[in-house]
């Protein structure tokens, strides 16, 4: 009956894994700017018949004011971004490094929130 029990436990964590899998939409990666700023970088397919979209995400500088307080929490806590394709040949981290660069940087640490 022991062996039962864990044969049924390995297949129910199995069926899972396979249903997160199946509903993946994309990957993202933390990357940090020349600046120090924060992001994300990554792709999302928002069908399994669509190919990926290359995305950056910054944290949202509109939600808290400039002492760090947060001025509407209804507001998202971050931005996704299509990327912008480059005119010459780089790789994605390059690309978004560029993309970045030309982002606000926050005035703390504390308001990365990743």
């Amino acid at each position: 009956m022991h062996n039962n029990l864990r044969m049924s436990n390995t297949y129910n964590k199995d069926e899972k894994r396979n249903e997160w899998k199946e509903r993946e939409v994309g990957a993202l990666w933390v990357q940090k700017s020349a600046k120090g700023q924060k992001y994300m970088t990554g792709h999302i397919s928002v069908s399994p018949t669509n190919e990926n979209t290359k995305v950056v995400i910054f944290e949202n500088s509109g939600k808290k004011d400039e002492n760090g307080k947060v001025k509407n929490e209804k507001a998202p806590d971050f931005r996704v971004y299509l990327s912008e394709a480059t005119k010459s040949p780089s790789s994605p981290k390059q690309e978004a490094t560029k993309e970045a660069d030309t982002a606000s940087v926050p005035s703390t640490d504390e308001e990365v929130l990743f």
